[in-house]
């Protein structure tokens, strides 16, 4: 249960404080809502993304976009209609389908919700876990929250481990010398249940171990938490806090104007 989605790095944002990577977490979250105009947000977005390729790579660009990619296929279909106003583009009687509303109320969403998306993986994948709980700590959030989220993080990847392991697993008791047949979706969803048990199962085996560590971790005890390990500093903290107050202000100003 020790999966993570932390990818090693040597980049400048693996290197910067995680107390500033978390409060630029929150702190572009909540810019996305603030301001409903596309240029801004889109402004928000492609820093987003400059300081996904510098970090992670080109590649790491599109994974953002591929984890969500179903739900924005959704609000691309879905959002139109519900916005008519402007010029009409598409009509089908008397309902508009497609307006120039419609459309700029789309891109808003979408680059919304990339954008959040891509903050999220960015920190996720250049801060490690450690950091993470001390940061938190460090904000004096209370230990029971700080530990339910650590473990939520750690599981969900956890689990998608699992269900790729068992998946394989099952993939090997196929007859390969049957001949390929085209399976409908109602086989499909058939034998999904089999690997969706294996999986309750295998989390299931997992629990002794979890509660094993928050003994050892002394859960519920009343006594003061003392701690090992120290935040990592690479750079100079006044200068990250010096840039990190510029990033902001730059951020307040373009959403004011």
């Amino acid at each position: 249960m020790i999966t993570s989605t932390y990818q090693n790095g040597n980049s400048y944002i693996h290197k910067t404080d995680p107390r500033m990577k978390l409060f630029l977490l929150v702190f572009f979250t909540v810019s996305f809502f603030i301001t409903d105009s596309i240029s801004v947000t889109s402004l928000y977005f492609l820093f987003i993304m400059f300081l996904i390729g510098s970090s992670i790579g080109i590649k790491g660009m599109a994974a953002p976009v591929k984890t969500i990619y179903p739900l924005l296929i959704f609000v691309a279909l879905l959002t139109p209609p519900f916005h008519p106003g402007g010029t009409v583009y598409l009509r089908i009687g008397s309902h508009i389908l497609v307006s120039n509303n419609g459309i700029m109320e789309t891109l808003r969403l979408i680059i919304r919700f990339t954008g959040i998306t891509g903050i999220f993986f960015l920190f996720f994948r250049t801060t490690s876990i450690d950091d993470l709980i001390l940061s938190l700590r460090w904000f004096h959030v209370p230990f029971t929250i700080t530990l339910i989220l650590t473990i939520a993080i750690r599981y969900i990847p956890h689990m998608i481990y699992l269900y790729t392991s068992v998946t394989d697993a099952h993939k090997l008791r196929k007859n390969w010398n049957s001949k390929e047949e085209k399976i409908s979706f109602k086989t499909r969803i058939k034998n999904l249940f089999p690997v969706l048990v294996s999986v309750l199962i295998q989390s299931i085996k997992a629990i002794p171990t979890l509660a094993m560590s928050l003994e050892l971790k002394g859960f519920g005890s009343k006594r003061p938490r003392s701690r090992y390990m120290t935040i990592h500093q690479y750079y100079s903290f006044p200068l990250q806090l010096f840039l990190l107050s510029a990033i902001v202000l730059t951020v307040i100003l373009s959403a004011i104007l």
